[in-house]
This record gives structure tokens, sequence and C-alpha cells, in this order.
């Protein structure tokens, strides 16, 4: 998924199949393409037609790791870190 973040140029925020493939990402577990996602303008505050976000699915899977990449994420989104 990686290469694909970075083959194709778009805009991640731009449908609903995006914020499904960073959810995806998310719940796989997979800090390297949560990561590409980001970096190519995944909104962190997404949510799932269900209203979850990333960040409750990361911490539900009790995936630390993966939960304090997206929260530092949502710091630099609002100018905080």
């Amino acid at each position: 998924m990686v290469a694909l973040v970075k083959a194709v140029p778009m805009s991640i925020n731009a449908s609903a199949a995006a914020i499904r493939r960073f959810m995806l990402a998310v719940a796989g577990r997979s800090d390297r393409s949560a990561k590409a996602l980001l970096d190519h303008g995944a909104d962190v505050n997404a949510r799932n037609t269900g209203g979850i976000t990333a960040l409750m699915i990361a911490a539900a899977a009790n995936e630390a790791d993966l939960a304090s990449l997206l929260i530092k994420s949502w710091r630099r989104h609002i100018g905080k870190g």
C-alpha cells in the first residue's frame, strides 16, 4: 500500500474510499501504511460511517505505537506538535 500511496498523487481526503483505505491501514495494524497515508494528507480526524476514528481503532486493538503516531499527527494538525 505504501508504494501505491507514493505513486498516485491525489487528495487522500477526496472520498469515502480514501477514508476506508486509511481505516484499513490502521485496522491492519500497519504503522507504515498509516504513516504514508498521513504524510500524503489523510485526515487523522476522519470518521467511518459508524462514527469511529482511526485512533479509536488503534486504541481498541491495544496498538500503542500506532495510537501514538495518530496523536502526533493530530497535534501537528492543530499546530501543537
